[in-house]
């Protein structure tokens, strides 16, 4: 309590010594103050240091243990040209498929023409023996033989015929020419044998023709399959080419920037640690240096604030205060003016030219050097000041419009990215639904060649049928005109080969007739004849619609399948450009991707930058005008405090 009240006197009676305790206790609090800022500001300085040279170490090991080399691109682009080697053998093994099935297609129709005709004929043939077994056995065997049509058909057969003798072939062909003497039965006997043999060659061939149809359908699956199956393989091969493409531009790019970067980040590697280095240098002399000074500080308080020391310059303080002339005093108010205004404590010199001041043996050559390197000291901070605010303002409108310009960019990247993901997919839908239509049309074309080798059979068994309807219709009008119209028969020496007795059969007994004359009923006829004109006309009118319909079948037929063609091609064409543009796409996205990702790091690190340069530049541009104002004043007054010591 003693002590307490003594320091209590002494502060009130204005001891001098107490005064330079109070201005060296506020110099360590701001020494304290400062040394925490400072720590805080070189926690966040070693932070970025260790984070920063860890991220660059990895990405120089990561790049030196799998770097990339021009013989990964070299092999990735040969993998390529062995694929396209093997899609254009698909293209050509498809074709060649194509062909191949086209002209079985064309093959089976002609080998079905001949069945038909074959069949056709050897009909016509068991007709024929038919009628002249049914005519031999009736007695009518001159009738028949003068029947020149039947006649040459049933000697074909006998000429065909591989079954009999060449005895009984000149035997029969003797007769057939009336120069042979066999009996009817005879002769019955070998036709029922060569209509037999007729017989069962239809069976065979008919088989035979079930059998190819069979086998074609096998072939056509077999080959519809296989063309199917390379058409896959084409289409993810060239997937496969695609992706590929992507990899060697991915390739080639981080190849080309593989070699700078690595040396790029050693480099910045580098001088970050050696400017990290120099920094933890710095920073462990300025704590030592700092330590002493507050050491110095306390020491000297200790010293000064002691009782022993009050008594002192308590009994020394008039005579202290008498020494001290009004000149020095005056100057020592201005350097306390210039205290005053000091720029936030910045020149720590001040408070020695006032303790310099206020001793007894100040040396004032040595004052006035001082005041001078303090007014200089002040026009360099000035200028420093001036220089620091040019440069942080510059580097905030910069780092601003690469900010501005990053996420301008990142934008339009997004939205590019967005865009060529729609593109991709609508030209995904679309390659499917190309390579569905021409399956489609595959089958369209197959089931267009059925229907019309069905519609050209229809049509030669129509038109086989209308002429044999025809020729019996003319043999019926000139058997009835010659009877009602002898003056209209024409005159030949063809024999009709339907006999109209042929089949009838020549009863045991004569059947009864009708006694006296015999009246024709002409009038009777003339109707029968105008139906007979009637139905002529009709069948020739039916078949020349028919002829016709069967031309602009035809020809329908070949313009669809023709048509159908060049679109299949068309449509294969374009499936392989679209995959060709969507591969494209894919290497623009995954480049937009790269791109983004890129400008995001270089986003993130002007952020960084940012965020640093306002730690660095934000104090200093707020009190610019506070520090430059006090400056002024601080410099004014030590001008004058200057004049007035250099005028004693």
């Amino acid at each position: 309590l003693a002590i307490t009240t003594h320091r209590v006197d002494t502060m009130a009676t204005g001891n001098p010594i107490r005064k330079v305790v109070s201005m060296m206790e506020k110099m360590a609090d701001k020494i304290e103050d400062e040394a925490k800022k400072e720590s805080d500001q070189y926690d966040k300085f070693e932070c970025y240091c260790k984070k920063t040279m860890a991220e660059l170490e990895d990405n120089i090991r990561q790049a030196e243990t799998n770097p990339i080399s021009q013989a990964d691109i070299d092999k990735k682009q040969s993998e390529i040209s062995a694929l396209q080697q093997e899609v254009k053998t698909l293209k050509d093994d498809r074709i060649a498929e194509e062909e191949t099935l086209k002209n079985a297609e064309m093959q089976r129709g002609k080998e079905h023409d001949v069945f038909v005709k074959e069949v056709t004929e050897e009909g016509e043939v068991v007709k024929g023996v038919d009628a002249a077994t049914a005519a031999l056995k009736g007695g009518e065997t001159a009738s028949f033989l003068q029947r020149q049509e039947a006649v040459q058909r049933v000697s074909r057969a006998v000429e065909q015929n591989q079954r009999l003798s060449s005895d009984a072939k000149q035997r029969l062909s003797a007769f057939l020419a009336h120069r042979g003497s066999e009996s009817p039965g005879f002769v019955v006997g070998m036709l029922s044998g060569i209509k037999d043999d007729t017989q069962e060659e239809i069976q065979v061939e008919t088989s035979a023709e079930e059998k190819a149809v069979e086998n074609f359908e096998e072939v056509e699956t077999s080959k519809k399959t296989e063309i199917a199956t390379l058409l896959n393989t084409f289409e993810r091969k060239m997937k496969n080419i695609g992706e590929k493409q992507v990899e060697v531009v991915n390739l080639k790019r981080e190849l080309s920037e593989q070699g700078d970067s690595i040396e790029d980040d050693k480099k910045m590697l580098a001088e970050l640690q050696k400017s990290c280095s120099q920094k933890a240098q710095d920073w462990e002399q300025r704590k030592v240096a700092r330590q002493e000074e507050q050491m110095a500080l306390q020491d000297t308080i200790k010293m000064l604030n002691s009782d022993a020391s009050l008594d002192l310059f308590r009994k020394r303080g008039a005579a202290l205060l008498q020494f001290t002339s009004n000149k020095v005093q005056k100057a020592l108010d201005l350097v306390k003016a210039a205290q005053a205004k000091d720029a936030f404590a910045a020149h720590p010199e001040l408070n020695f030219l006032a303790l310099a001041l206020s001793g007894k043996k100040a040396d004032f050559t040595k004052i006035l050097e001082k005041i001078d390197g303090l007014v200089a000291l002040l026009k360099q901070e000035a200028a420093d000041d001036k220089s620091k605010k040019e440069y942080c303002t510059k580097e905030f409108h910069g780092v601003e419009e690469k900010t501005k310009s990053l996420e301008s960019k990142i934008k339009t990247l997004t939205a590019s990215v967005v865009e060529k993901k729609d593109a991709i997919g609508k030209l995904s839908e679309d390659i499917v639904a190309l390579q569905h239509g021409v399956t489609s049309l595959d089958d369209s074309v197959a089931t267009a060649g059925k229907n019309r080798q069905a519609e050209h059979a229809e049509f030669q068994e129509s038109t086989s049928s209308n002429s044999a309807a025809l020729d019996l219709l003319s043999l019926a009008r000139n058997r009835l005109n010659k009877v009602y119209n002898p003056s209209m028969v024409p005159e030949t020496t063809t024999k009709s080969p339907y006999d109209p007795y042929a089949l009838l059969e020549i009863k045991g007994q004569k059947p009864p007739t009708f006694e006296g004359g015999y009246e024709k009923k002409t009038q009777e006829s003339n109707g029968v004849l105008k139906m007979i004109d009637t139905l002529s006309s009709d069948i020739e009118k039916e078949m020349a619609v028919a002829k016709t319909e069967e031309a602009d079948a035809q020809a329908d037929y070949e313009v669809t399948i023709k048509d159908a063609a060049q679109k299949r091609d068309a449509d294969l064409a374009l499936v392989a450009q679209k995959s060709q543009d969507k591969a494209d796409l894919e290497t623009d996205l995954n480049d937009d991707k790269t791109d983004k990702q890129g400008k995001k790091k270089d986003l993130m690190a002007a952020s960084k930058f940012a965020s640093n340069l306002h730690q660095e530049c934000d104090w200093l541009l707020q009190n610019f005008d506070l520090r430059a104002d006090a400056r002024s004043e601080e410099k004014e007054n030590l001008i004058r405090a200057k004049t007035v010591l250099a005028g004693m």
